[in-house]
């Protein structure tokens, strides 16, 4: 499908990170020993440090990162998809921050987040946008470009899922983009590894398999009907092109 036809998606609802406060009325991370993974220094002091926890430790991957520039709380650099260095059961409540999308293999993450976390133990997680939303491709190849950052909420819809590469290349060489770019946007839509390629129907297969579900509130953005149904024809079983990731409040299954 020509990606000059398909609509532009406005921004979705319920977009803020905040997601301790969310779910305060179903559990309180005061006075308990927790784990922040995807937080920068400035987000655990507007998103975490305010609701009083005993501990903080920070989990990242990368040193090179504003979520490694970390003083006040105990870092540890390690990949949570890997056998990290806590003890098992070691935290009452993990809380991940725009952190899933990018997680190579939901299954090995979820399973050593369970190993960590004690047993009716707490998992918030807050992520977007998932593969089957209408900008799952994570495109960042120069913010503020329109057409090549998907935070600017100008691409067309579903692009990604929609249009063939040759499509996607008429189109960005038609708006001025050069062959060394439309080569670079097909690298950030299918190639590369920081964005995982997961439909949002799996991610709860997948909660409901590992933990309990206890609260879910998703960002949700309206898909014309004529293009959800493309979208359900062609990826079937998969059924939600509507939801762009959303809070989610887990509890530990053991």
């Amino acid at each position: 499908m020509k990606p000059d036809l398909l609509p532009v998606i406005q921004v979705p609802t319920n977009t803020d990170k905040d997601v301790v406060l969310r779910f305060q009325h179903l559990n309180s991370i005061k006075g308990k020993k927790c784990l922040c993974i995807g937080y920068s220094a400035g987000e655990i002091k507007e998103y975490i440090e305010k609701y009083k926890p005993k501990e903080i430790v920070c989990l990242t991957l990368w040193t090179d990162h504003k979520d490694a520039n970390i003083d006040n709380f105990k870092l540890i650099i390690g990949d949570i998809t890997k056998r990290t260095p806590f003890d098992d059961n070691e935290f009452d409540a993990i809380i991940t921050l725009s952190l899933l999308e990018h997680v190579a293999s939901l299954n090995k993450a979820f399973s050593e987040i369970k190993r960590i976390l004690k047993p009716d133990g707490f998992f918030y997680s807050f992520f977007g946008p998932a593969w089957s939303s209408c900008v799952g491709h994570h495109i960042y190849a120069k913010p503020g470009d329109p057409l090549l950052d998907f935070n600017q909420w100008k691409m067309p819809g579903h692009i990604h899922l929609l249009s063939s590469e040759p499509e996607i290349v008429e189109f960005y060489k038609q708006n001025g983009y050069s062959d060394a770019q439309c080569d670079e946007v097909l690298h950030w839509f299918y190639k590369t590894s920081i964005i995982n390629r997961n439909f949002f129907d799996e991610y709860l297969l997948l909660f409901n398999y590992y933990f309990y579900v206890i609260a879910i509130e998703t960002m949700y953005m309206s898909i014309p009907q004529d293009v959800l149904d493309k979208l359900r024809k062609l990826y079937y079983p998969y059924l939600d092109f509507s939801t762009y990731g959303g809070s989610f409040l887990l509890r530990n299954r053991k």
